[in-house]
């Protein structure tokens, strides 16, 4: 039997997740393109095993390309959340004053001699 529009369509749909996957932001859409491939491809498999359709390898690959693709999409978002936080909070680490003696800028008056400590010292 001839492969028909529903496993076409799952087929299609898979190819499409997959390279959808190589990008950042074609991750966020294959996570929504891979589950319809997924169901695609899962409901024309049940149809062709009861020989309502055709196109069974179609079927079975909309199938398969739909759970590398959501595997794959959901890996990736999963690194690039971690990256994203991990940069965040990098971030708030070096605006936090730890050193509460510590300031940026060079106060004259509260200077000390380096050997004696003596705050009122003459560097000679």
């Amino acid at each position: 039997m001839l492969p028909t529009g529903q496993s076409t369509a799952a087929m299609v749909l898979g190819i499409v997740s997959m390279v959808l996957v190589l990008s950042c932001y074609g991750a966020l859409i294959a996570l929504i393109t891979s589950p319809i491939a997924l169901g695609l491809g899962l409901a024309a498999r049940r149809k062709v095993e009861r020989g309502e359709l055709g196109g069974h390898s179609q079927a079975m690959a909309g199938f398969v390309m739909g759970i590398i693709g959501l595997v794959l999409s959901l890996i990736l978002m999963a690194i690039l959340v971690f990256a994203v936080s991990s940069l965040y909070s990098l971030e708030e680490e070096d605006t936090v004053d730890h050193d509460p003696g510590y300031s940026d800028t060079y106060d004259a008056g509260t200077a000390t001699h380096p050997l004696t400590g003596n705050p009122r010292a003459q560097l000679a």
